[in-house]
C-alpha cells in the first residue's frame, strides 16, 4: 500500500490525480499482485527456496531506483492522452516491484508449512500480518512520512527495508559477494545524471510533499499583457501553475487576470467578514486585505499554509484554518458578507464542494445581502463546458440569484466567476485597481449573457450522485496535458526535477 501511495505521488504531477489515474494505478497493482502470487506459487513447488533474498534485493533496488526510472521514462508517455498514458508510465515504474512483493506470499507460505494440516493456518496468518502491514504503511505514509520527508525520501526507506532482509538472509547463508555487488550497482542507477541541463531560466526555490501533493516554488519570467515581461515567484501543485506574485511588487499578482476576481466583493465595506475556501499562494487575501475584510480563510493543505506565508509573503497574522472546506462549512455558525470559492486539486475541483448539499450549507452561512463567488476555469458552451453548465444548474437549484462574469482570454483559456446570491445584488459602485492595470469601475462590459447557452444537458449536482469528475474529465485532461507538457519539459530543461 506505501509503495502504491509513493508512486501515485510521482505520477501525479504529470498526469494528475484523476478517476482514471486512480484506477490505473489500482489495476495495475493487483494484476502485478495476481502474476506475483501465480509466479510465487510456481516457485514454491521446487525443493530450494533459497530465492526470497535476491527477490528481496531486487525489490529494494527497484523502489531506490523509482525517481530515476521515472525521470526516463515519463518522457516516452508524456505526450499520450491520460488513460494509456497513466497505464503506460504507472506499468513501468510499478509493476515489476509489485509483482515481486507477490511472489513473497506463497514461497514464505511453503517455508513456513511443515505439513499440510498448518498450512491454511499459516496462510492465514501471513495474510493477516501482511494487511496489518499494509495498514499500517499505508497510513503512516500518507499522514506523517509522505508530508514530512517527501517521496524520495520515503522510497529510500521503503527501498532499504527489503534490501536489508535480503542481506540478513545472506549473511545468515554466509554469502558476501552479492551483498558487495549489489549496492553499487544500485548507487550507479540512482545516481545516473536524467538530462543535463540546457537554461536556467527558472530557479527552483522551494519544493516538498504534501496533502496535495508535489508543491514548488520557483522564479521565472512572467509575460504580462499590460506590465511585459517580469521576473514572478510561482507556486506550482503538481506541475500546475497555482499562483504566480511579483517579485518587485509581491502584494500583487503576476496574473493579468487575477485582479478581475475580487473587483465583485468592492460593493462590500471595510470590516465585512469574508470566508476564503482554499489559500493557494495567497492572491485572493493579499486583494481581501487591501478592501479591509475581516478575512477568515480555510486550507486543506499545512505545507500550502507555510508555502503561503515563507514564500508569498502572506500575513502570518492571517486567520488560516487548516481544514476540509466542506467539513468546515458544515460545522461554522458564523455569517458572513463574502464567501469565495478558490480550489483546485491540480486539475480537479473538489466535487464534494461543488452538490447542491455543499451550496445549500454555503447558502446558510451567507448574510441576507451576502456573496457566494466560485472561480472557475474554462468555458460554459461546447463539449468542454457542460461541468460548467452543471455548477450552473446546481447554484440555481440551491436556492441563489446568479449572474456570471468571465476574465478576458480565449474560450479555451479564461476563468469563469460564478456570482451567488440570496438576492440581486447591484454590481455598479465597482472601484478597483491595481499597478499597472486598467481602472475598473463596472464589471458589466464582462458579465456573460448566459441567454444564448443550451443548459439542457446540465444535470443537479448531488452527494448521491457524485458524477461531477466524469463530466469533467474531458476539460481536466485537456488542461493538465497542456500544462504538464510545458512546464515538465521546462523544469527538465532548467535542471529542476518534475517530481
Amino acid at each position: 500500500m506505501a509503495v502504491e501511495i509513493l508512486a501515485t505521488s510521482y505520477i501525479k504531477p504529470i498526469y494528475g490525480a484523476s478517476l482514471t489515474v486512480w484506477t490505473n494505478v489500482l489495476a495495475v497493482t493487483l494484476i502485478g499482485l495476481a502474476l506475483g502470487y501465480f509466479i510465487g506459487g510456481q516457485i514454491s513447488k521446487k525443493e530450494n527456496l533459497n530465492i526470497l533474498n535476491p527477490i528481496w534485493i531486487a525489490t529494494g533496488v527497484l523502489l531506490l531506483i523509482l525517481p530515476t526510472l521515472m525521470s526516463k521514462s515519463h518522457l516516452f508517455w508524456i505526450g499520450i492522452e491520460t488513460m494509456p498514458g497513466s497505464l503506460l508510465l504507472t506499468a513501468t515504474v510499478l509493476f515489476i516491484p509489485i509483482t515481486l512483493l507477490g511472489c513473497v506470499i506463497p514461497i514464505t507460505v511453503k517455508q513456513l508449512s511443515n505439513n499440510v494440516s498448518e498450512t491454511g493456518n499459516d496462510t492465514g496468518m501471513l495474510f493477516m500480518l501482511s494487511s496489518i502491514g499494509g495498514i499500517t504503511s499505508a497510513i503512516l505514509t500518507g499522514f506523517w512520512l509522505l508530508p514530512k520527508y517527501g517521496t524520495t525520501t520515503c522510497l529510500t526507506v521503503f527501498g532499504l527495508l527489503p534490501i536489508g532482509l535480503g542481506i540478513i538472509g545472506y549473511l545468515s547463508n554466509r554469502q558476501f559477494l552479492p551483498i558487495i555487488t549489489l549496492p553499487l550497482i544500485t548507487a550507479l542507477l540512482m545516481y545516473s545524471k536524467i538530462i543535463p541541463p540546457t537554461e536556467h531560466s527558472m530557479q527552483l526555490i522551494y519544493s516538498a510533499e504534501g496533502i496535495m501533493g508535489n508543491i514548488k516554488v520557483v522564479t521565472q519570467p512572467y509575460p504580462s499583457r499590460y506590465r511585459g515581461t517580469q521576473q514572478a515567484q510561482t507556486l506550482f501543485v503538481n506541475n500546475i501553475e497555482q499562483t504566480s506574485m511579483r517579485v518587485n511588487q509581491p502584494q500583487y499578482s503576476a496574473y493579468d487576470y487575477a485582479y478581475y476576481f475580487p473587483t465583485a466583493t468592492s460593493i462590500y465595506p471595510p470590516g465585512s467578514k469574508a470566508l476564503l475556501l482554499g489559500l493557494g499562494g495567497g492572491t485572493i487575501v493579499k486583494q481581501f486585505n487591501r478592501l479591509g475584510f475581516d478575512l477568515t480563510v480555510c486550507e486543506l493543505d499545512e505545507r500550502i499554509k507555510e508555502t503561503a506565508i515563507n514564500f508569498f509573503e502572506v500575513n502570518p497574522k492571517t486567520n488560516i484554518v487548516v481544514d476540509d472546506a466542506r467539513h468546515f462549512c458544515e460545522t461554522s455558525s458564523d455569517k458572513y458578507k463574502v464567501i469565495c470559492y478558490d480550489m483546485y486539486h491540480s486539475e480537479m475541483p473538489p466535487y464534494h464542494l461543488l452538490t447542491k448539499e455543499a451550496f445549500s450549507t454555503v447558502y446558510t452561512l451567507l448574510d441576507a445581502d451576502g456573496l457566494l463567488i466560485i472561480n472557475f476555469f474554462g468555458r460554459i458552451k461546447g463539449n468542454n463546458g457542460k461541468s460548467a453548465r452543471c455548477i450552473y444548474k446546481t447554484l440555481e437549484a440551491a436556492g441563489y440569484q446568479l449572474t456570471m462574469f468571465i476574465t478576458p482570454n480565449q474560450p479555451d483559456n479564461r476563468n469563469l466567476i460564478y456570482l451567488a446570491s440570496k438576492k440581486p445584488l447591484d454590481f455598479s459602485s465597482i472601484d478597483y485597481q491595481e499597478p499597472g492595470l486598467p481602472k475598473l469601475n463596472s464589471i458589466r462590459p464582462h458579465i456573460m449573457d448566459v441567454s444564448n447557452v443550451d443548459f439542457s444537458d446540465a444535470i443537479i449536482l448531488t452527494d448521491n450522485f457524485p458524477v461531477f469528475p466524469i463530466i469533467y474529465e474531458v476539460a481536466a485532461k485537456s488542461f493538465k496535458k497542456s500544462q504538464t507538457d510545458y512546464y515538465t519539459k521546462k523544469f527538465i530543461a532548467n535542471g529542476i526535477s518534475p517530481y
